[in-house]
């Protein structure tokens, strides 16, 4: 009997080893094929696959998504473009609509900032550009303002400059540095996602005997930026046309003439000259559809005869449009410019022009702008600011010169925002003073995201 029962339990055990248990129960699920999760509607791959239950995915796919684009402009979506339709992401334009952005064009101010764009952006990680670009869009800036030939960096990385440096240091012309645009396209992205565009203009005085100035050092023979040759109004088209390419094109964004436009030998400078060097760079940026007026700075004689190649020798425009002349120095209503009894009569003589622009700059350069301690605001350095009082003093009294739509106020948040670091508390109180200012005038240019 103990031998039968043996012999039976030897062979339910071969029967059970033979056949082993059942499989657990499996599911067939559709997912995306890059994440292995739950497909939306944007993954451009899905397929089927069998898990057992329990094991399937239960969350959404988190690679591919979908981003609002602007239906006017085909660029991707702000707060008030009034007609939406979402892409996925992977197809979807990386700039930002500019026609639609909540900006100080609205109210009486045009407003730009300084930012030593090739040269410190290089050194902002990720997230200090994205903390920068939120800051100065909240603040209501309409455009960041940069100049292409460059600015000298001594920080890490270096500064990236638009054209390839040969090995005797002259900028070559006819070698465009891909790294520059693709750096100016980055600006362009990021600022734009806070509604705010890019001003660039393409001649910088100041940088005249600087090495990085490509408009004087350079191996192709442009004597300058105020080279009337062929062969340098080409180049200088050419330059345009990769900067209007980088950043999306002209609207929303400015290109400008250039920044303190005076000949070294300015007491000699001619109408010749002025209609050689400015009347066809202005009419090619006005040909590209780019919106008058095309601006500029300069100073001098330099600065008459650029305004009367497209005018008269007085300033009267043909269309009252063409030209917009930035003022720099002037931060107190007791400064009174060289040339001028008083800045009342220096403003009744600027009246006329279309839209004039003051730069605040600050003081302490020239005797004749200096601010006294008790009229300071920020500083850098021993230049500054005017407090918040008098600049609104200095706006009430231009105001009164100009009707609405023909004064702006540039670069009011001063230099602080880049020379120092973009955290420091002189930022906060360039960024306060413009809120409080345009508070006094009826304006809120705040944004929030």
């Amino acid at each position: 009997m103990k031998k039968l029962t043996l012999l039976l339990i030897l062979a339910l055990a071969l029967v059970f080893t033979a056949c082993p248990p059942p499989h657990p129960q499996t599911v067939q699920v559709e997912v995306c094929s890059t994440s292995s999760l739950l497909p939306v509607e944007w993954c451009p791959v899905k397929e089927v696959r069998t898990f057992t239950i329990g094991q399937q995915p239960t969350t959404p796919c988190q690679v591919h998504r979908g981003v609002k684009v602007c239906s006017e402009t085909g660029r991707r979506a702000v707060a008030c473009c009034p007609d939406v339709v979402e892409v996925a992401e992977a197809g979807a334009p990386d700039l930002y609509c500019r026609r639609h952005a909540r900006n100080v064009l609205a109210s009486p101010w045009l407003v730009l900032a300084w930012l030593d764009a090739q040269s410190k952006w290089q050194r902002y990680t990720p997230e200090e550009k994205e903390q920068f670009c939120q800051r100065v869009g909240g603040a209501g800036l309409f455009v960041m303002r940069i100049f292409f030939p460059g600015w000298a960096d001594d920080g890490p990385n270096g500064c990236v400059f638009p054209y390839e440096q040969e090995a005797d240091g002259g900028w070559n012309l006819d070698k465009p540095n891909p790294l520059y645009y693709e750096n100016l396209h980055d600006m362009a992205t990021m600022l734009g996602r806070y509604e705010v565009g890019l001003y660039v203009d393409m001649a910088d005085q100041c940088s005249w005997d600087r090495p990085w100035d490509c408009w004087r050092r350079n191996i192709n023979g442009v004597y300058g930026w105020m080279d009337t040759s062929p062969t340098a109004l080409a180049y200088w088209k050419a330059a345009v046309d990769r900067v209007l390419a980088a950043i999306g094109g002209s609207e929303g964004n400015i290109i400008g003439l250039g920044n303190e436009l005076q000949r070294f030998d300015d007491d000699d400078v001619t109408l010749a000259w002025a209609l050689a060097w400015a009347k066809p760079r202005v009419d090619y940026l006005i040909g590209l559809g780019i919106a008058k007026p095309i601006t500029f700075s300069g100073g001098g004689r330099t600065a008459h005869k650029i305004v009367g190649a497209i005018s008269d020798e007085d300033g009267n425009y043909p269309d009252n449009s063409y030209l917009a002349i930035i003022e720099h120095g002037i931060a107190l209503v007791d400064h009174t410019p060289p040339g001028s009894t008083s800045l009342e009569a220096w403003l009744a003589g600027y009246s006329k022009f279309h839209l004039l622009g003051l730069s605040d700059d600050g003081g302490t350069t020239q005797t004749w702008n200096q601010i006294p301690p008790e009229k300071r605001g920020t500083c850098s350095g021993d230049c500054c600011q005017a407090n918040v009082a008098e600049k609104i003093k200095l706006i009430k009294l231009f105001s009164q010169y100009f009707v609405e739509g023909q004064f702006r106020i540039v670069e009011f948040l001063p230099r602080e925002i880049s020379w120092n670091e973009h955290i420091s508390a002189l930022a906060d109180e360039s960024l306060e003073a413009f809120w409080r200012v345009g508070l006094e005038f009826g304006v809120d240019v705040r944004r929030t995201f």
